[in-house]
Formats: structure tokens, C-alpha cells, sequence
């Protein structure tokens, strides 16, 4: 009886630490690829995307978003606040639009990013309007967006054909950067989306401030 709860024992053990060895080996696993992904994120020479501020600065956030998500422009705004007047100098945001909603999230993103290939400036102008409507889009009121600008939806759409692939890359990088859903930031080296509720402006800041400080990011 003794020798056999031994035994039991010294089962329950070996597979408990089997168990706790494929925990970690896939928390590591993740935590890479999350990393991996973050770092792509960032890297606008192989993963092109437009960019809010210039391009140089020294301090990154990447915004995660999805024309056709209800919280996104209101989250958005609340970024820009945040990033105040270092949007000027210090700080870019680089927007990586996403189709995470439905088809026309990727519709839409793909004609937005379009736009610059018949007038440069087209695409950031166009985004602002988008984030500023009083609610979601649909592709048509985006095309009818389009021509009120004195652009042509046809030459749109066709070159927005061009833009598909970075569409498909942005939703699977926030994938596997582990967002659930958009919004979302990476903010420096670390990402973020808001689950309860959406964030203050300062707490933002604060998050911008701790960024800065662990990448040893001087105000300037």
C-alpha cells in the first residue's frame, strides 16, 4: 500500500512538472513572438505605413485601429491630446489600420491608403476626416468622402489593389502582438489596448513618461 502511493506520488509529480515545463515553454514562446511582432511594428523600412509627425523623432507609438470600429476615432482623439505639441518634434505615430470588424473595414483602409498615389497628403487628409465623422463609415460615404476631395474613386480603388497586403500584415502583426481587438498602441516597446474603459489623457502621458524613461529617451 505504502510502495503504491510512492509510486502514485511520483506520478503526480512528473506530470505536474511536465505540465509546468509546457506552461513556460509556451508563455516564452508567445512573449517572443509578441515581442518579434512589436518590433516589426516599429520597423517602417520592411513594414511601411503612414506616419503622424516626423519620421526621424526619437519616440514611437503605433496605433492600431479599424475605420469601421466604434471606439477608434474617439481613442484616437484622446492619443493626439496626450501627445500634445510633441507631435511636432519628438513624437511620430505611426497608423496601422486594420481589418478586424468586417469586410469593409479592409475596403475602406486600402481605398484611404490609395488616395496618396493620386495626390500626396491625400491619405493622412483623408484619415483626419474619417476619424472626426460622427460615426462609423461605410465604403460608400468614404467614397463619396473621396470625391468631394476632387478625387477619383476609380484610380482609387484600382490602386488600392496595391495596398492590400499591408492591410492583411497590420491585423496579423497585432495578432500576434496579442491585441484581442482594436484599439490598441504599442507605446515605445510595450503594447497596450484598453479593455474596461478607455483612458485618460494623463494616463496615457504617464504611459508615454515610463516608455520614454525605460528606452532612456531624453525630453528635448
Amino acid at each position: 500500500m505504502k510502495k503504491g502511493l510512492i509510486i502514485f506520488f511520483r506520478v503526480i509529480f512528473v506530470l505536474f512538472v511536465m505540465l509546468a515545463a509546457a506552461y513556460f515553454a509556451l508563455k516564452f514562446y508567445y512573449l517572443s513572438q509578441s515581442k518579434q511582432a512589436i518590433e516589426k511594428s516599429l520597423d517602417l523600412g520592411k513594414f511601411p505605413a503612414p506616419v503622424l509627425g516626423p519620421e526621424n523623432a526619437p519616440f514611437t507609438i503605433v496605433e492600431f485601429f479599424d475605420y469601421r470600429c466604434p471606439h477608434c476615432s474617439g481613442f484616437s482623439k484622446i492619443l493626439m491630446d496626450a501627445v500634445g505639441e510633441d507631435i511636432q518634434s519628438s513624437t511620430k505615430i505611426i497608423l496601422r489600420p486594420s481589418a478586424v470588424v468586417d469586410k469593409e473595414s479592409y475596403t475602406i483602409a486600402t481605398l484611404v491608403l490609395a488616395l496618396d498615389s493620386q495626390k500626396k497628403g491625400e491619405t493622412m487628409a483623408l484619415h483626419a476626416e474619417i476619424m472626426n465623422l460622427p460615426a462609423v463609415p461605410t465604403y460608400e460615404t468614404v467614397k463619396a468622402m473621396v470625391e468631394a476631395r476632387g478625387l477619383s474613386v476609380q484610380v482609387a480603388e484600382k490602386q488600392s489593389q496595391n495596398f492590400q497586403s499591408m492591410i492583411m500584415q497590420n491585423t496579423i502583426l497585432g495578432e500576434k502582438i496579442g491585441f484581442p481587438s482594436v484599439p490598441a498602441l504599442v507605446i515605445g516597446d510595450k503594447g497596450y489596448v484598453p479593455m474596461q474603459r478607455m483612458p485618460g489623457v494623463n494616463e496615457l502621458r504617464l504611459m508615454m513618461i515610463d516608455a520614454k524613461s525605460r528606452l532612456n529617451i531624453l525630453p528635448r
